[in-house]
């Protein structure tokens, strides 16, 4: 396989590792029930229509190899909900511009995004099916993957400074 498939611009650090090295965490996934971030159970991308902890871990783990990649930004404040949202979306692009390499290439894949999705104003979770699915990527939190952990055991950077904002997407291959 063709490593450049992984190269973008937008990239700010990147490892590759086996899919067996990522850290799942029950912790994590925890944090998620426990509505932390507010989404939980609002949209398609999320927990819990994403499906059970261990259904994802196997959903992983079929793959042998994981991409990882973080892509940071300045915020005025880390409150500031409009910058943020902003950082997350240039994110999903070029996890979105990865995925695109990947198909062209017929390249299996399951793709990791950062944060829920905000695709539409009103999610049609539960009632619809989702409008956009190629589009959205479940959050890595929401697999349970411990992003802390992670950064440490393939040295890349969790915190790049003040008001400053690292993203991290997961692709496994």
């Amino acid at each position: 396989m063709d490593s450049s498939i992984f190269n973008h611009p937008g990239i700010f650090q990147k490892a590759f590792a086996s899919a067996e090295s990522i850290p799942f965490s029950d912790e994590v996934r925890k944090l998620c029930q426990g509505n932390m971030c507010g989404r939980y159970g609002m949209t398609w991308n999320c927990p819990p229509a994403t499906g059970e902890p261990e259904e994802l871990k196997k959903k992983a783990l079929s793959f042998k190899n994981a991409f990882v990649f973080t892509h940071t930004g300045e915020v005025s404040g880390y409150n500031n909900l409009m910058e943020l949202n902003r950082l997350r979306d240039e994110t999903t692009d070029i996890l979105s511009d990865l995925c695109e390499k990947l198909k062209e290439n017929n390249i299996p894949f399951d793709a990791l995004g950062c944060g829920s999705c905000n695709i539409c104003k009103k999610c049609t979770y539960p009632h619809e099916p989702c409008r956009f699915p190629e589009k959205v990527f479940p959050p890595v939190e929401a697999y349970g993957i411990n992003v802390v952990k992670l950064a440490e055991d393939l040295k890349l950077s969790y915190k790049n400074g003040k008001n400053t904002v690292t993203f991290f997407c997961i692709i496994f291959f």
